[in-house]
This record gives C-alpha cells, structure tokens and sequence, in this order.
C-alpha cells in the first residue's frame, strides 16, 4: 500500500464531507426507535474495529487515515450523530402504554450507558424517568 494519500475524488468515493444521512426520531414511533438505535450504535462500534485496522491509516500511531479510512471516519461520525439525534428525540416522546414506555426508557439509559458519565449519572436518569412515570 502507497504511503501517500490519494484524494477521495479520485479514488471514485465521495469526499468525506459529502455523506450525510436524513435526519429521524419521533416520527418512527417508539417501538421502532430502540432497535434502530441499537443498530446504529452497534454499526458505530464495527465501525470503529475496522478503522482500528492499519491498513485503513497511512500513520497508525498518530491516527491518521487514508482515503479509505477518511470516508469510514466520516460515515461513522454521521452514523453517531444520527443515533444521538434519535436518543434526544427519544427524551421528548410520549408513549402509549408500557411498552413503548419501557423501550423509551431503555433507549434513554442505553444513551446515558454510551455516554457514561459516572454512576451517578445514569442513576439520576432512570430514578427521574421512574419519579416521571409513576413507577
């Protein structure tokens, strides 16, 4: 493999600022929200295996991608952006009955779980949502 990069133009792939997914959230309904949220998350995470690999990195040690590994970063950031977007619009639901409360619910912990900021954090969450809900 070259040690140079080669723009993602003339490669035929897209430039990296260029792939761009539609927004969703509540429209979807809740009981489609968490498995989509889930799916982009678990697609971020291969994602983020597959970048790890030296071949997608003309530096592996300082983490600097190819052209290949530019357009992967770049989809996994807007892969990211969008499960976050549906975890917020997740916040601002109102479900219809204990189902789609329960998987309200576990798609907002699931965030704060992602995010992880401390403990304490996500105990304050699922209490809030619990004292919110009655349970």
């Amino acid at each position: 493999m070259p040690d140079a990069r080669v723009p993602a133009a003339a490669t035929g792939l897209p430039t990296p600022d260029k792939v761009h997914l539609p927004p969703i959230g509540a429209e979807l309904g809740p009981r489609l929200m968490l498995p989509l949220y889930e799916a982009l998350r678990l697609t971020v995470n291969v994602l983020d295996g597959i970048l790890a690999q030296p071949r997608y990195s003309i530096a592996p040690s300082r983490g600097t991608f190819n052209a290949a590994g530019d357009y992967l970063e770049s989809l996994r950031e807007e892969i990211a952006t969008v499960a976050d977007g549906l975890a917020d619009a997740a916040r601002g639901v109102r479900p219809d009955g204990a189902v789609e409360l329960e998987d309200l619910h576990r798609l907002i912990l699931a965030d704060e779980l992602h995010a992880f900021e401390g403990a304490l954090r996500v105990a304050a969450v699922a209490s809030d949502l619990a004292w919110k809900d009655g349970q």
